[in-house]
């Protein structure tokens, strides 16, 4: 069944690919965008693109030029969106949705043929920084700047990566220390930005994040003679929040600290499991800091 769906998208998506390359989209305008979806749904797909949430998109003909118009702008400021994408009839998407119901849930959703929003794995609040952009390029006379809203975007994800080691600093603080270590990329940095860079990030790790097995693990317990200035002191952040973790929790299950890590979006970058989070703090437990059972 998979190989059948990955053969059928692969031909859908050429075909796509190729009315692509034949429309003339250099007067394409936001404005007439609005015509064939709402303005809070273009949000919501721009910002799907923006945190990396695959896409569903519902229609009867793939050639339609209200698809190839969307397509157009999300992918003039997103270059990679249609890899993650899935085109469906109704017909096929309520087979999909039954088949693959776990699977749903992580994407975007939209309905052309009803300029339906079907489902958002993330609440409209979290998009509205994007509110005061998307009103300026629908509200205007002028040809949409595309080459302009994707710099702005791949700034933004490029700068993501880039506040992972300060996972628990208030954005507008966090919004000066970067202005400091890239002030050539200090418009960038503003507290609304670094919201939608963490928004991006939480997003990520969520569906990113390995699958917490249902065994519980060793237990770690901490050595109360270890106090929390010398967790302070550690350059490492994964072993600091580990630690961290456990001495708040004093004794706590493997299973459960991958638990509470899953807040942090730096984790994600160190792909812990069990094995690999048993293996970090080994050394913890040869410094006796720490007790295994």
């Amino acid at each position: 069944m998979l190989k059948e769906l990955d053969n059928s998208q692969d031909l859908i998506r050429e075909k796509i690919l190729q009315k692509l390359n034949d429309f003339n989209h250099s007067n394409i305008k936001f404005e007439n965008l609005l015509l064939i979806i709402s303005e809070i749904d273009i949000r919501s797909l721009i910002f799907a693109c923006f945190i990396e949430s695959p896409i569903i998109f519902i229609e009867n003909d793939f050639e339609h030029q209200r698809l190839i118009i969307l397509i157009t702008v999300l992918r003039n400021i997103f270059p990679n969106m249609l890899e993650t994408c899935l085109f469906f009839s109704p017909e096929e998407y309520l087979k999909y949705s039954k088949d693959y119901p776990s699977e749903i849930r992580k994407f975007t959703i939209y309905n052309l043929v009803y300029k339906l929003s079907v489902n958002k794995p993330f609440l409209d609040s979290q998009s509205e920084p994007f509110q005061k952009n998307i009103r300026e390029l629908c509200y205007t006379n002028a040809e949409l700047n595309l080459n302009q809203c994707r710099i702005k975007f791949e700034k933004l994800t490029k700068f993501s990566d880039k506040i992972l080691d300060y996972p628990e600093t208030k954005s507008e603080k966090l919004a000066e220390i970067m202005k400091k270590k890239y002030p050539e990329n200090k418009v960038v940095f503003t507290g609304e930005n670094i919201s939608l860079m963490r928004e991006r990030l939480k997003f990520n790790h969520f569906y990113s994040y390995p699958d917490l097995r249902s065994s519980v693990g060793p237990i770690y317990i901490w050595n109360d003679s270890i106090e929390k200035s010398d967790i302070n002191a550690i350059s490492n952040v994964i072993e600091k929040l580990c630690l961290n973790v456990i001495y708040e929790h004093h004794k706590i299950s493997t299973i459960d600290l991958l638990g509470h890590l899953q807040k942090f979006a730096i984790a994600k970058m160190a792909k812990l499991n069990q094995n690999s989070l048993i293996e970090l703090l080994q050394k913890y437990i040869e410094k006796a800091w720490l007790i295994k059972k």
